[in-house]
């Protein structure tokens, strides 16, 4: 099979550790065409996957053919094969998906409104922490061609698949009934039909944050955190992660994936005294293999002390490294599961629009250090005591990029895991006392305690003032 490189690649090399140039490389690519597919040898297996997408969009009832009305334009489609290795078991998985061409639709015709609200990771971090503390069970779910489960409301006609055609209907088109990936609003259909029946199996949206569903059953206690068609639940108890699954199951076809153990990227691993470790190895190596340093040396620091990054307003850049890509790389690993390198990522980052080859060998320090710290992670483990939020805002002077000095508010809270203004650039222009408690309620909404929302409700707040908050809310 052919592979391709996605990605941009430096165009100067750089000299590695042992006098030899290397240039950034993008990882191997697991997405044939499908001539590619049909002439390799694991031809197999890609009929398969073809096969059941087929009836899976039948099964659906995805859409009717009808002649096309004069003066519509149809939408185009395109099938896209995907070989997906499992990360912690290394089995692999071959998967077809028709999807519509969606970047030819017309807003106000094709479609109206697309915003979908899904987990931040903050929340799936603050729910690790919850369940860790409460001794729960954390369960995995996926569904199963979630998008073909969504209703359209507009009129949309699509031309049909190639491999899909059916013998004296070649001419028709497909007149579509549901959401079909690809289309600019299938995420929001999806969303508005798992809404619905969430709901009509008891749980109720967290007003904060709309990604979190919550019940209070008989059996004890289930929250749901919802990515797309991945659902991160936590149970109080074994009954209620077995209602859990069934109440789930009576809705839409839904995989149960077991206890968590790997999800957007991250590595779920609970030890044997309870606590939980949230790391990522798998995309550590990954980002070494890109950048050619997966031979480099590694180094017990991210970054060096006094080191001066200023810009001069007449200095050379240059552009030719592929700095802004290995920024975007740490900053992803900085807000997931590596606070450490925060501190170092948030100054390198203001420099993306402008750079030497001294912020690109600062940028390679930071991998170096990952490389010889790959398996760190963050580690939740039960106190017996209440989960406080709390936060701390200080005041330091800042080098900026042409050399100036500003007094500058920082924020370092286990909510954020980050640079004020890297994590929270919407409060930027805060006042500390105001910003540290907008952080401590936007991450724990969900499960703050039902007493204390209540109360926030009906308007007697426990608080007596902002920085109160910040420092007194407690989870029980």
């Amino acid at each position: 099979m052919n592979t391709r490189s996605h990605g941009k690649t430096a165009e100067s090399p750089e000299e590695d550790n042992s006098g030899g140039q290397i240039n950034a490389t993008s990882a191997e690519d697991n997405n044939p065409t499908y001539e590619e597919a049909m002439n390799s040898p694991e031809v197999v297996n890609w009929i398969e996957a073809i096969e059941e997408e087929r009836e899976s969009l039948e099964r659906h009832d995805a859409w009717q053919l009808q002649e096309l009305p004069k003066g519509i334009k149809p939408l185009k489609c395109r099938g896209v094969l995907n070989k997906k290795i499992n990360a912690v078991d290394g089995t692999t998985r071959y998967k077809a998906r028709l999807v519509a061409k969606g970047f030819t639709q017309r807003r106000g015709i094709d479609y109206n409104e697309v915003y979908t609200p899904v987990s931040s990771f903050e929340t799936i971090r603050l729910l690790t922490a919850i369940a860790t503390e409460k001794n729960w069970f954390i369960d995995q779910f996926d569904v199963k061609s979630a998008y073909l489960h969504g209703t359209l409301n507009e009129t949309i006609y699509m031309e049909q698949p190639e491999c899909f055609k059916k013998p004296g209907e070649e001419n028709l088109f497909c007149k579509l009934k549901k959401s079909i990936y690809g289309l600019k609003q299938s995420g929001r259909c999806w969303n508005k039909f798992l809404n619905k029946q969430l709901h009509e199996i008891g749980f109720q949206r967290n007003p904060i944050d709309p990604s979190i569903y919550e019940v209070e059953l008989e059996e004890g206690r289930i929250i749901l955190s919802i990515y797309v068609d991945d659902i991160f639940a936590i149970s109080e108890n074994q009954a209620a992660r077995n209602k859990c699954r069934e109440l789930l199951n009576s809705s839409f076809e839904v995989k149960y994936l077991g206890p968590i153990s790997h999800m957007l990227g991250v590595s779920f691993k609970k030890s044997e005294d309870g606590s939980m470790t949230l790391s990522q190895s798998n995309y550590i190596e990954e980002l070494l293999q890109r950048f050619r340093l997966q031979d480099a040396k590694g180094i017990s620091t991210p970054m060096e002390t006094n080191l001066d990054l200023s810009v001069r307003k007449n200095g050379n850049s240059n552009e030719r490294f592929p700095y802004r890509e290995l920024i975007g790389g740490l900053s992803y690993l900085s807000q997931r599961t590596r606070p450490d390198i925060a501190y170092a990522v948030g100054i390198l980052s203001r420099y993306c629009d402008k750079y030497t080859r001294k912020h690109w060998e600062a940028g390679k320090r930071v991998l170096r250090y990952l490389k010889s710290t790959k398996d760190f992670g963050i580690t939740y483990r039960s106190t017996g005591k209440p989960l406080i939020a709390f936060s701390d805002a200080t005041v330091k002077d800042i080098t900026w990029g042409e050399g100036e000095k500003s007094d500058h508010t920082s924020l370092r809270s286990p909510w954020t895991f980050g640079i004020f203004d890297q994590i929270l650039p919407r409060l930027h222009s805060c006042p500390a006392n105001l910003a540290c408690p907008s952080v401590c309620f936007k991450y724990s909404g969900a499960i703050i305690s039902k007493e204390h929302r209540e109360d926030s409700q009906s308007g007697n707040t426990p608080f007596d003032s902002e920085r109160e908050i910040a420092g007194q809310i407690v989870f029980r």
